[in-house]
């Protein structure tokens, strides 16, 4: 009976954590969203200098480094690339097959991408475009892609070592 009662609580923890790290990644993208025009600017230009500075070490062509507004719109891809991995982490917390309910992550994903473009709106020097709703869902559901296939190779190796440890047990060499 103790078994249960800690394993009640390892999932009641583990839930916790997960709900909390997609909280956490919503509330990362909303505080990203209201930083000003030029406060924005300057995140975006600070990241393009470390960029150039990294293309230069590599040997690499100036006019081969990616523009501002391509590292920009892979800001929003990567933000809800993690939000999208954080939240099938939620659900895979609450169910052992989360391809069932994988429509209710994705509208939340969509929803945090609306809310993102929404905030925007109002922040001075900032615009809201559907473009970049599009972008914050394919971000998403790249993050969710990517997190159950790591799942599938996860569940496929402890599989395979289960059967390895079953196999010597029931092997007449065990016995």
């Amino acid at each position: 009976m103790k078994w249960k009662k800690k394993a009640a609580h390892r999932r009641c923890a583990v839930r916790v954590l997960t709900l909390g790290s997609a909280l956490a990644a919503a509330l990362f993208i909303f505080c990203n969203s209201l930083q000003t025009g030029p406060q924005s600017g300057s995140r975006s230009g600070a990241v393009m200098e470390c960029i150039q500075h990294v293309f230069a070490a590599l040997g690499l062509r100036a006019e081969s480094c990616p523009s501002e507004f391509m590292i920009r719109k892979l800001g929003h891809f990567s933000e809800f690339a993690l939000l999208g991995i954080c939240l099938l982490a939620a659900l895979c917390s609450f169910t052992a097959k989360p391809l069932r309910e994988l429509g209710w992550i994705l509208f939340a994903a969509l929803s945090v991408g609306v809310l993102d473009e929404s905030i925007q709106l109002f922040v001075p020097g900032r615009s809201g475009e559907v473009r970049d709703v599009l972008i914050d869902f394919a971000g998403a559901a790249a993050g969710i892609v990517l997190a159950l296939a790591v799942r599938a190779v996860w569940r496929t190796i402890v599989r395979r070592k289960q059967g390895c440890r079953f196999r010597k047990e029931g092997s007449e060499e065990s016995v």
